[in-house]
C-alpha cells in the first residue's frame, strides 16, 4: 500500500491483491518486533489516495481464519476504507512454508479476473512438486508455473 500511495499522481494500475495485508498487529512478541513495525503502524496510509491509483477499484485482500499475525477483523477496515473483496481461506496461517503453504490457486484465479482474461480452460495439474495452471486467452493456450 506504502507503493500506491506513493506513486505519481498520473500512474496506475489495473488492480491490487493483499495476501495477510494488515492495518494491525497485535501479536507482536518481542521488543525488536515492535521496533520493527513502529513506523508502519505510526504513519497511517492514505486509503483514499490507494484507491486513487487502481483503475476500476480492483482491489482483493486474502486472509487465513488462523493468521498468528494478522488479525483477521481487518478484512473490516479492507472492505471499509478499499472497498476490497474479501476472500477467507482456512487454515492457512500467515500463507508461509511454516504454515505449510507451498501454493494459493485463490490468487491466480483473482490476479485473471482482475485482469480481464477469459478463462476457457483451467486446469491444474501437479509434476515434481510443481503446480501448473493452463488457461486459453485470445484463442492462445498459455501455462503459468508457480514453485
Amino acid at each position: 500500500m506504502r507503493y500506491l500511495e506513493n506513486l505519481d499522481n498520473k500512474e496506475k494500475i489495473g488492480g491490487c491483491i493483499f495476501v495477510a495485508g494488515w492495518f494491525n498487529l497485535p501479536n507482536l512478541e518481542t521488543e525488536e518486533e515492535e521496533k520493527i513495525a513502529k513506523p508502519w503502524l505510526e504513519n497511517k496510509i492514505n486509503t483514499n489516495k490507494v484507491k486513487s491509483k487502481i483503475k476500476n477499484g480492483k482491489i482483493v485482500a486474502i486472509f487465513s481464519d488462523d493468521d498468528p499475525d494478522v488479525p483477521l477483523s481487518d478484512k473490516e477496515i479492507f472492505k471499509k476504507r478499499l472497498n476490497a473483496k474479501i476472500i477467507i481461506e482456512h487454515g492457512k496461517g500467515h500463507f508461509s512454508d511454516d504454515s505449510g503453504v507451498k501454493e494459493l490457486p485463490v490468487v491466480l484465479k483473482e490476479l485473471l479476473e482482475i485482469s480481464k482474461w477469459k478463462v476457457l480452460l483451467y486446469q491444474k495439474f501437479q509434476t515434481n512438486e510443481k503446480t501448473s495452471w493452463s488457461y486459453q486467452h485470445n484463442n492462445d493456450y498459455k501455462s503459468i508455473l508457480l514453485f
